[in-house]
């Protein structure tokens, strides 16, 4: 292996539809992370079983918006149990603060990690995709490295 090539030891499966993902990279700038984006249900439960991921991001919409699903499958896979799950919804939609408040109770009692509403429906936007980054960054760095890079 050339010593001059950053390699990644971190593992993020990035469950969007596939008009988030260039959003979603812009918030992720990490070398040392490599993120799998997936479109569809089937796909994201086959690399779950075989691959060993650090943190899971799922946008709402995911796969008309079968994340929730996908979160309690993720629970369901012993060796995915502990790992990060976050939800974000990115959609230009607006929704109202009790839909966003039930999306965000949804994911933290099926055992999520946390619920990020980045739509520009937000009055804060710039803030909150700052946070996003920083707690991403910050889920990143508490988990060991994954099973596949020891």
């Amino acid at each position: 292996m050339d010593q001059g090539i950053p390699t990644a030891n971190k593992q993020v499966l990035a469950a969007v539809i596939a008009e988030a993902r260039h959003d979603l990279s812009s918030l992720i700038r990490n070398d040392s992370v490599k993120i799998t984006y997936v479109h569809k249900f089937d796909d994201a439960v086959n690399l779950l079983l075989s691959v060993n991921y650090d943190l899971i991001i799922c946008g709402v919409h995911f796969d008309d918006s079968r994340s929730l699903e996908l979160l309690q499958r993720v629970k369901q896979i012993d060796k995915n149990r502990d790992i990060p799950f976050v939800m974000l919804r990115m959609s230009s939609n607006p929704i109202g603060e009790a839909m966003s408040g039930s999306i965000q109770l949804a994911v933290r009692e099926l055992g999520g990690t946390d619920y990020f509403d980045l739509s520009e429906s937000v009055v804060n936007i710039d803030q909150m995709k700052i946070h996003f980054s920083q707690v991403l960054q910050s889920l990143i760095e508490a988990q060991p490295k994954s099973l596949s890079s020891r």
